[in-house]
């Protein structure tokens, strides 16, 4: 797999907690962030599969979890905070112009 430029780009998933010294913070902050890249950010789509050539970018825990309840979800691992993002082909500059605008946000 290559970038637009032609560089060698393989496929990477990323998984990261929001911050919050409370689940229920964290799973807040989460969602928020979630809510402002997929109405603002230019690079990362809001998506429950996370396999494509574009970031993809989705919340387990009210995703692809929620059937699962939230103590439940902590048992298994699963933070309220948690964020899965699966870089795409993008620039990088671009993706991480979109992550930290949606950062600052929370």
């Amino acid at each position: 797999m290559v970038d637009y430029e032609g560089n060698f780009a393989p496929g990477t998933l990323i998984y990261f907690v929001i911050k919050d010294e409370s689940p229920e913070g964290r799973r807040k902050k989460a969602e928020k962030l979630i809510n402002y890249l997929a109405k603002n950010a230019y690079t990362i789509t809001l998506a429950v599969s996370l396999g494509n050539v574009r970031t993809l970018i989705e919340h387990p825990g009210s995703m692809t979890h929620a059937t699962i309840p939230a103590e439940e979800q902590l048992k298994k691992g699963i933070d309220p905070g948690g964020i899965r993002l699966s870089i795409g082909l993008e620039k990088v500059d671009d993706i991480i112009l979109d992550l930290s605008e949606g950062l600052a946000k929370i």
